[in-house]
């Protein structure tokens, strides 16, 4: 990735040397030059509204700086069970609303409240495992990071599988909560999938335990992918296995084999597997897992999130580069040309040589966990602000869907610089409100979950943002009307989770959920404006 940061600044340099005139006419450009360095500078006209992410000063904002919460809100830490429900008593008590708030590694509103927000922060601890129900699990509280709970079961020769995400820094609770997921067209790939209890504190106090055994699914599927809307989640159990190898193998494809009839004419699946396609270039790159007995490679990992702090100079050139990409459709698809070129030649998947170095290859094996969760040190890395749009294509669209991609990418000439479009998969596991689950559709063909992460434009507001983002929001828009497709809880924007329902993209699952919140929490005292709007009288309109 630091080679590939190099490259495209020297392409912007040469680039734009001849085209300082257009500069002028793509609004903000010049302040990404301070926009984005955290630091708010009003004497370079910056402001709350055109670059928040310097000059909000809101503590509790998401990891990209897409979602600020409320200061006014009452902030409580509950460090055990019993001051969990002291807390939410209290609050209750009071007539007054709650949120739970996790790694806030959500970009909308889901997790903000504006009276009482409970943080998972100090219930952080792995309790142990155990025999449940004929398999091994592990006892996590709500705040346990997924890397270390990887990092701690390999050490006792256990793994999650293939039922995580890629970022490790979020928290198992809020992981759950929205959905979070891995990569299969073979087996299982979601948290929600994998757990095998949860243990919440109900809006009155109550302590509430539900398994994969109890008899009402209803409520069982509602507690698997809740929003934090049914209560305060204090203990999970998680379905573990024995510890295994995984191969990486990375090839370079055209993109009419994706283009062919899903999933019949697509190559043979692999148990783990990951597309970026780049529909300007007509490629795609296949990561292809494969369970395997051969040794490991030495430190072999998953680096696709890791960004290797580039030098200053670099940084502030691809600010630049991003920032004008929403302005130029040519500097846009010349850096999607040259992602595709850079991940070619350096796969995000790498080992070490004879020497000891740290290299890419197109073959890496290592374990499970080391490569279905990326590796990425810093949570507290910045870097340019930017908006991940990640959607679920039910398995009967997803051919007609990719086709309009292509063809909506090549009419509208919309790049994906930022690493083109992400293809993963993900069966059906009947948590209600579980994104990626549809109600209609062949059960054994999983859904396509389309991700792609656009540059956020930085100081720019109003109709010259929504002007810069328009050909995304409607391409977002057209997959939901016309593919049917769900938008993931934990990414998108706050009017992306509004129009699915709108469109009743849920069919009967929102209201699954709606009947187990109703008995639960009938006063919604663990809602904010976002759920009120997704489960109220506004929401629900199917």
């Amino acid at each position: 990735m630091a080679h590939f940061n190099r490259l495209i600044a020297l392409f912007f340099v040469c680039w734009g040397s001849s085209n300082s005139f257009a500069y002028e006419s793509c609004k903000g450009f010049y302040k990404t030059l301070s926009c984005g360095n955290l630091v708010c500078e009003p004497r370079k006209k910056e402001t709350a509204e055109n670059c928040p992410i310097d000059c909000e000063t809101f503590e509790l904002r998401s990891y990209n700086s897409q979602a600020y919460c409320s200061q006014n809100a009452e902030f409580r830490s509950p460090k055990n069970l019993e001051e969990a429900v002291d807390d939410i008593l209290m609050a209750q008590s009071l007539g007054r609303s709650i949120r739970v708030v996790g790694a806030m590694h959500s970009q909308t509103d889901v997790f903000c409240g504006n009276e009482v927000m409970l943080s998972t922060a100090k219930l952080n601890a792995i309790l142990g495992l155990r025999e449940f129900a004929g398999d091994q699990v592990v006892d996590v509280q709500p705040g346990v990071k997924l890397g270390d709970l990887q990092d701690w079961l390999h050490e006792k020769n256990l793994t999650l599988g293939l039922a995580v995400p890629n970022y490790p820094h979020i928290t198992m609770a809020g992981g759950l909560a929205t959905g979070s997921h891995g990569t299969s067209r073979l087996h299982p790939a979601t948290l929600a999938s994998a757990v095998r209890e949860i243990e919440w504190v109900t809006a009155d106090g109550r302590v509430f335990r539900v398994n994969h055994q109890t008899p009402n699914t209803t409520l069982w599927n509602a507690a698997r992918v809740s929003l934090g809307s049914l209560g305060f989640i204090t203990k999970l159990s998680l379905k573990v296995e024995p510890q295994f190898h995984l191969n990486i193998t990375t090839t370079a494809i055209k993109d009419d084999v994706l283009l062919r009839r899903y999933p019949h004419d697509w190559p043979q699946p692999c148990d783990s597997e990951t597309y970026f396609w780049f529909p300007s270039q007509g490629k795609a790159l296949r990561f292809c897992g494969t369970r395997t007995s051969a040794p490991v490679d030495p430190n072999g990992m998953n680096t696709i999130l890791l960004q290797r702090g580039p030098e200053s100079k670099v940084q502030e050139a691809l600010r630049k580069v991003m920032h004008f990409s929403r302005c130029s459709p040519e500097v846009a698809c010349s850096a999607e040309w040259m992602v595709f070129r850079e991940l070619s030649k350096s796969p995000p998947f790498k080992k070490e040589n004879r020497k000891g170095k740290l290299v890419s290859s197109s073959s890496v094996t290592g374990h499970s966990h080391k490569m279905t969760t990326s590796h990425f040190p810093d949570p507290d890395q910045k870097f340019y602000s930017v908006i991940d749009w990640a959607l679920a294509i039910p398995a009967f669209n997803v051919g007609s869907a990719l086709n309009y991609v292509k063809t909506y990418s090549k009419k509208h000439k919309v790049c994906f610089p930022v690493g083109g479009i992400t293809l993963r998969f993900v069966h059906d596991d009947r948590a209600s409100l579980g994104f990626y689950n549809f109600a209609s559709g062949d059960a054994e063909d999983p859904a396509v979950v389309f991700e792609f992460v656009t540059y956020d434009p930085q100081g720019v507001s109003g109709a010259d943002r929504t002007r810069m983002n328009q050909p995304i929001y409607e391409l977002v828009h057209n997959l939901m009307s016309r593919f049917g497709a769900r938008p993931h809880w934990g990414k998108n924007e706050n009017w992306v989770l509004k129009e699915a329902v709108r469109l009743g993209n849920y069919e009967y699952k929102l209201d699954d959920f709606l009947e187990t919140k109703t008995m639960l929490d009938p006063s919604d005292q663990f809602g904010n404006e976002l759920t009120r709007s997704l489960f109220g009288n506004e929401g629900i309109t199917q």
